[in-house]
Parts: structure tokens; sequence; C-alpha cells
């Protein structure tokens, strides 16, 4: 590529691209730019002070922004403002001051920043609007050797002679150590990392070629990957850490033409004669194209089947328009600071938003005129959010942005606490219940203890993947990884264990289970699942557009389910297996408004402006309407037969009241506790009687009590695992026993009565054995079970009977035989759909 440069003296005047595109630069009688006038015929403009300290900059929506000065030509003011026929609406987005090493920084809200400077201007301690002080000193290397933040933790930094980091310790004393090449043995590559190694002692080790590329990267594990690169640098091929490689084709310009991936799928990309990307060629050979404005902005996506999207722009490059591919435009007003002020859907609703000075978003405004309204601290943090029907949502932070608290709209508050690495090491709930969170020295998250004080807790590898899970009873589950980090195997707390494969994209091939059964996935050239063959080895089958959308799906026993999708892809038709099409249709918005049955049944749906749904027509004619809040919760269904049933929410959004009217015109009430758990509901059956149920918990959510409308409570009891372990009613007590997976193994009545399950690798029950209070067996009962977990046999040895069950490709029901006397067979057949 080429660009044509034009001088007017000593001075570029113009730039001609190879699409004869002109950028113009004019300059006043001092040499100073002074205007620039794009390929789209816009201008930007500039104006100076005496010299050449700049005074005012106008863009080409004729947004300005102006400068003032000290004497000493130290910057003092920049606003911004817009002058028009109309408006004029200028602010100060800064205002700055000068002291003895010191500079005073005052922004758009009128909040000011310090920061102190020693004698080579390094800034040594910076105080933000807040008080909130980070300090730095600076090594005789002009390197920064250390970091205090405004919390009071510091990290230090140790450099080697050339300047390169070597060390590197945390506020929690954690180092890590960076090794580079000596200049003495490449004078001409002196900042080449050799490697890191982490705070455990992990290592990562980086090789270069002759021309400093990195061409080897060996993680702590001993995995290798591996870059080459052509004459000029581009890289060519990628082997990763599986040995599986990657291939890159580029043009004379150094643009990236094609890749191919392990598999030998072909990517292709197209440019145009400055370099944009024009077309994207998939490896199904569907190709994308794009095309641009004289500005460089993307106009047009056409997909691989034509549907076309196109966007347009104000001539600061701010998008205002977008129309999708059947036809419907949504479009944007940008205020005069560059903001959306407004969003218009293709419906004409609209959304306004309102911002402060400094650009934080302040209010949003729905097409309901629902009004959400937003406050920020002088750091720019959210401190509130107040709903549309006044209900406000409170945080605090610390002084490095960690959010220390959150008060909700009940005006429950939790709290949080961190490490001096800025790690969540406490949460308390508005009960007093408090979670604990303890890392590792790499951040790993290696234990969490409940507000119950039990504890589970986590170990890794040296790559940082989680390969140990122990809960707090002591049960392991633990996991594998292949050398791209996928997982190859996982093992239960049983020793049960599953293992999964991939192909050379890491995309998974197979799993198999405890039992060996194995079920697989067969990918097309651009990832999309094409088929899926069960553990018993029927096999789905799926088909996909040229938008990758899916199209047909072929059951095991031949039945074809067909789809079909509108130019954006909303799914306007489905036909099943026996050939019976159901047809949607859309509004401007992507809703369904119509559902056309085979029988020629309609269903019709209408939406407010925000897009909840306010009426449901059945194919009688029978509709349902609904009605909801400023927050957009319903508060109303209305029935053909004149009934109705009305919702009530408190603040939280938490279900108070349910009035039917009509029948029993029946209410029920619901009160909560501070975590929003229903801690009673209460059922008013038209003022003849009532019924309340009341529940408590325990700190981690599990019920603990309930008590029933006749006073009668029944109680629950938990192990450290958060099992079920002892229920105490008003007729005993049951008991329940697991094993290290959680599989209940025994279960006791308070009659005497008690139950043991057997079951296999899979988790599937076995074995059942029922016993009463003397230990005499009353029900024994056996079970089997295919690859896919559908039961075939089930032996009853209390009475000898036996019955064997038979399932088609589609795992449906087709046959029973019970072995008894005297013996019966029961078959079942199906359509292609099921019926």
């Amino acid at each position: 590529m080429s660009l044509i440069l034009n001088y007017t003296g000593n001075r570029v005047s113009s730039v001609v691209d190879p699409l004869g595109r002109q950028i113009s630069y004019e300059y006043d009688g001092e040499g100073n730019l002074v205007n620039v006038t794009d390929a789209m015929a816009n201008s930007s403009l500039y104006s100076y002070f005496d010299g050449r300290k700049l005074k005012e900059v106008v863009d080409r929506e004729g947004r300005m922004l102006n400068f003032s000065y000290y004497d000493d030509g130290k910057i003092k003011d920049i606003w911004k403002s817009l002058y028009n026929s109309s408006t004029f609406y200028p602010f100060r987005l800064y205002h700055v001051e000068y002291g003895d090493n010191i500079t005073y920084a005052t922004d758009a809200r009128e909040y000011r920043s310090l920061i102190k400077l020693n004698e080579f201007d390094n800034p040594t301690a910076i105080t933000d609007p807040m008080g909130n002080v980070t300090r730095r000193t600076w090594d005789d290397g002009m390197n920064m050797a250390s970091l205090t933040d405004a919390n009071g933790h510091t990290t230090a930094y140790d450099y080697d002679e050339y300047g390169n980091l070597i060390k590197e310790t945390n506020p929690l004393g954690n180092v890590t150590d960076y090794e580079w090449r000596n200049i003495d043995s490449n004078p001409e590559y002196i900042s080449l990392l050799l490697s890191t190694t982490d705070a455990l002692g992990h290592t990562t080790s980086y090789g270069y070629d002759e021309k400093g590329n990195l061409n080897r990267t060996t993680n702590a594990a001993g995995n290798s990957s591996y870059n080459y690169y052509d004459e000029f640098g581009n890289l060519i091929r990628y082997a990763d850490f599986r040995g599986f490689e990657t291939l890159y084709s580029y043009d004379a310009h150094g643009f990236m033409t094609c890749s191919t991936d392990a598999l030998g799928d072909v990517t292709g990309y197209g440019y145009d004669l400055v370099g944009r990307l024009v077309n994207t060629t998939d490896a199904n050979r569907h190709t994308t194209t794009n095309e641009y404005d004289r500005s460089d902005r993307l106009i047009k996506v056409i997909d691989a089947l034509g549907n076309e999207t196109r966007y347009k722009y104000n001539a600061e490059g701010e998008l205002i328009s977008e129309v999708d591919a059947n036809g419907h435009e949504t479009s944007y007003i940008i205020n005069i600071l560059g903001e959306v002020d407004t969003i218009t859907d293709a419906s004409d609703n609209e959304t306004f938003f309102k911002y402060d000075r400094k650009g934080n978003q302040i209010r949003e405004t729905d097409a309901r005129n629902s009004k959400t309204n937003s406050v920020y601290d002088a750091l720019g943090r959210v401190i509130s959010v107040t709903d549309a029907l006044g209900n406000t949502e409170r945080y605090t932070y610390d002084a490095l942005g960690n959010r220390l608290s959150m008060t909700d709209r009940n005006n429950h508050t939790t709290d949080y606490e961190y490490d001096a690495l800025n790690r969540l090491i406490r949460k308390t709930d508005p009960l007093s219940g408090v979670t604990r969170y303890e890392y590792d020295a790499l951040g790993n998250l290696v234990n969490v203890t409940d507000t119950n004080n039990h504890s589970t807790t986590y170990e890794y590898d040296a790559l940082s993947r989680r390969v140990k899970e122990i809960d707090a009873l002591g049960n392991e589950t633990t996991y594998a990884y292949d050398a791209n980090g996928n997982r190859v195997s996982e093992t239960d707390e049983n020793g049960n264990g599953s293992s999964y494969t991939y192909d050379a994209l890491n995309r998974l091939a197979s799993t198999t289970d405890a039992l060996g059964n194995t079920e697989t996935y067969t990918y097309d050239a651009v990832g999309n699942r094409i088929s899926f063959a069960d553990k018993n080895g029927h096999t789905i089958q799926y088909a996909y557009d040229a938008l990758n959308r899916l199209v047909t799906t072929t059951d095991a026993l031949g039945g074809v389910t067909a789809y079909e999708y509108d130019a954006v892809g909303n799914g306007i038709s489905e036909t099943d297996a026996n050939n019976h099409t159901t047809r949607y249709e859309y509004d401007e918005l992507d809703r369904i408004t119509k559902i056309i049955t085979p029988r020629g049944n309609t269903r019709i749906c209408a939406y407010n402006a925000v897009g909840r749904l306010i009426e449901r027509t059945d194919a009688n004619g029978n509709t349902i309407s609904y009605e909801y809040d400023a927050l957009n919760r319903r508060i109303r269904t209305s029935y053909p037969d004149g009934s109705d049933a009305v919702w009530e929410y408190d603040a939280m959004g938490n279900l108070l009241r349910v009035t039917h009217n009509g029948g029993l015109n029946d209410v029920t009430t619901y009160q909560y506790d501070e975590l929003n758990r229903i801690i009673s509901s209460t059922v008013d059956y038209g003022g003849v009687f009532t019924k309340t149920v009341s529940y408590t918990y325990n700190g981690v959510g599990n019920r603990t009590t309930m008590t029933y409308p006749d006073g009668e409570n029944i109680a629950y009891e938990y192990d450290a695992a958060n099992q079920l372990v002892r229920v105490t009613a008003w007729d005993g007590v049951a008991t329940y026993e697991y094993d290290d997976g959680g599989r209940r193994t025994r279960m006791d009545y308070p009659n005497g009565v008690y139950l043991t399950y057997e079951y296999d690798a899979n988790n599937r029950a076995v074995g059942l054995v029922a016993r009463d209070a003397s230990n005499a067996i009353i029900v024994n009962r056996s079970y089997e079970y295919d690859a896919v977990g559908n039961k075939l046999k089930e032996t009853r040895d209390e009475d000898g009977s036996r019955r064997e069950i038979e399932y088609d490709a589609l795992n449906r029901l087709v046959q029973v035989t019970y072995h008894s006397s005297p013996a019966e067979v029961q078959q079942y057949t199906y359509d292609a759909v099921g019926n």
C-alpha cells in the first residue's frame, strides 16, 4: 500500500490513500495546524494564543474544547462547550493549580486531587478527591521502588542494572521473580523476559529466536507451546501444549489471508486496498462481507445468506442508527458532550439517559416513563440506586474501591472485608452470619467457611487448576487435566470416575462414565455439533444453515425435525417428524406476536413498550391480560371468566400478597426474614378461615423448623455437608445416613422400620431393602439399567416377581414383561413425534 503526500512548503497539505480518499491540512502563518478536513468533508478546527499554545478545538460536530494558561505557560483550565445558533453550554472540565512540587487538579464536579512530585518530577503522593493517599518511592535509576496504596498496603519492586523488574514483593510478603536476557549476550534485545517464578515457586520460561520473537513458552507443568515466524516477523505456525498446530498465511502487506486449524479446516480473510477487512470465509465456505464509508466506519454487514445490517454515524463517528436485516431501525441521539441521550427502538419506544458533568449516568427513563436514578461519589463510584418506586439500594467503599457494604431496598445490610491484596475474606449477612474465604499465594481460593463454621477446601496444581475439592465431612473429589487445560477426568467421593476426551481443537469428543459407557460428539468445520451418540450407541444428527443456525435434527429412528428462520434469526417455523408445522410471527422488536398450530389454530400475544406480555389470546378467542408496576413486575392477571389475581411485592421484589378474585376469593400473604427467606405464609379463604405455616432456617439457608396451622412442629437437622440427617415430628423421629458421595444409604422411620440403599458406580439405585423393627425383611428389590440409565429389570424378592423393560432407540418404553403368575406382556408403539 502507498500513500500520496502533498506539501505546501515543508508542511503536509494533504494525504491521499489508494482509494483516492483525501485528508487535508491547513496552517496559519505561524505554522500551527488550524483545520483538518477528512474524507467525508468534515472539518476539525484549531486556534491558538500568541505563540503555539492551543486555545480552542472544534470537533466535526461543533463541540468545543477551550484552554487557558498561566503566565508561565502551564495549563490552567480546560472548558467544554457548544456554540451554535441556539445553544451555549460551557462547563469546566479541569482546573489546575501549581505550588512547590505540588499540583492541584479540580474536575468538572469540583472535586479536587493533589499530586506531590520529587525533584525529578516523579509523583510521590497522589491524594484523590476523598482524601485517600497513594504513595510511591523511586530508586536512583528513576524506577518505582515501592507503591503504597490508599489502604496502607505496600508493594516493593527490585530492578537489575538495566532497569528490568527482577522482583515484586506484594503486601503479604509473597515474591514473584523475573529473569531477563543479559545485555552482553544480546545487545539488540535487552528486555527479553526469560522466566517468571511465582510466589509458590512455579516457573514459566520463555525462548526466543535470533530476531527476538517469542518462540517457546514452557509452563510450570513442563508443557511447551511453540511459535514460528516468517522473515517479516509474522506468526506462521503455532503448536499448542498438546502439539496440535495452527497455520497462518499473509499477503504482501502483512495482512492475514487464511488460518488453517489443527484439523485442516481453513478460514479466509480478504482486504481492500487500505487494509480493511472486507470479507471472511469460514471453513464451510460461507462468506460474510463488510462495507465501510470514507472514514473507515463499518456501514454494512452482509451475512452468508445475503441479509444486510446497516449502520449510520454522525460526523464524529458516533453511532446514530442501526437497521437490522428485517429493516427495523434503532436510532441514537447523541448529546453535545458525545453521550447517548436517547435510544429509539423500531416501535418508536424511547429510552432517555441523563449524566452528570463527569459523564456518569445519573438517570435512565424507560419507555413507560419509569425512572432509575443513580448517585456517585467523588471517585465516580455508585453509592445509591433508586428505582422507579423510590426504593433505594446503597453502597459504601474503601479507599481502593472495594465494596464494604451493600444496604438493600429493605434496609438490610451486608458487609464485606478484604485482605491486603483486595481479595474478599469475610462477608457478614444481615443476620450477622459470617462466611470466610482464604487464598493461596497466587490468589486461588483454598477455603470457604460457611455461616455454620463448616469448611470446604480446594487444592490446585502448578497451573492453578483445581485438582481437589474436600467437603466439610472430609470427602474428596479430584480432577485431572491435559496439557491444554481440558478436564480429562473427575473422580467423586466414592472413587467413581468419569473421563473425557477432546479433539485437536479442544472440543469435547467423548464422555465415559464410571461403568465404562461412552457417549461421543462430532463437529463440523466451524464447531457446530453435528452428531451425538448416546451410551447405547443411538445417534442424533444435526444440520445447520450458512449462519450456523440449527435447521434439522434427525433422531436415532430417522425422524426429522426442521426449523426455519427469518433474516435476523427468529424461528419462524418448526416442522416435526410427522410433517406438522408450527409457525411463528414477530413484531419489529422480535417478540412473538402470533403462533399458528399445525391445525391452523392461532394464539396471539401483545406487549407493552418495555417488552412485557400484556395479552395472550388462545385459538378460541379467550384472552388473558397482564398488568405490571413501574418495576415491570406482574401485579394483575385477568382471566376470560372475569376473575383475576393480584400480586403485591416488597421493595426487594419478594411476593407479599396474592389475591384471587373469583372462586374462593382467597388471599395468600407472605413474610420474609432479612435474607429474603419465607418465614410464614398465610392463606385466607374468603374470610371463612385462615391457615398459617411458618418456617425457620439456619445460617446457610437450610430449613430448621416448619410449624403447621394446628401448631404441630417439624424440626430438621443437618450434617456439615448440609445433608438432612434427622427429622423430628409429632409422631417421632426419622433419621438419615449417607455415603461419602452424598447418596442416602439408610433411612429410619419412627415406627422402627428402616430402609437401606445400594448404588452402582453411576449413582443409580440398584438395591432397596426394607426391614421392620424386628429386623425382618419386608421389601427386597434390585434394579438393573442400560448404559443411558433406563431401568431394564426390577426384581422383588419378597414375592418372587420380576419385571423386564425394553426401550426403543429414542429411549421410549416399548415393552414390559411381568414374570409372575400369570405372566403378562404390555407393549407400546409411538408415532414419529412420540404420541
